[in-house]
């Protein structure tokens, strides 16, 4: 089994607050990986559908 080696940061906010300027500050001052959350759950199809009121998916946490 391979053996992590970074830890994970998890930023969160509401849309249009700076969390991707942040994330991307971060990445590049850490040389960690900056992995939108949001881009995953759509490409991974993780989702219930969009909730209107906030803009942002409903994530399916048991898929």
């Amino acid at each position: 089994m391979a053996t992590r080696r970074l830890p994970n940061i998890l930023i969160t906010g509401t849309p249009g607050t700076g969390k991707t300027t942040l994330c991307d500050l971060v990445a590049i001052q850490t040389d960690f990986e900056h992995i939108e959350v949001g881009k995953l759950v759509k490409e991974q199809q993780l989702h219930d559908g969009i909730d209107h009121e906030f803009d942002s998916f409903i994530l399916n946490d048991d898929k």
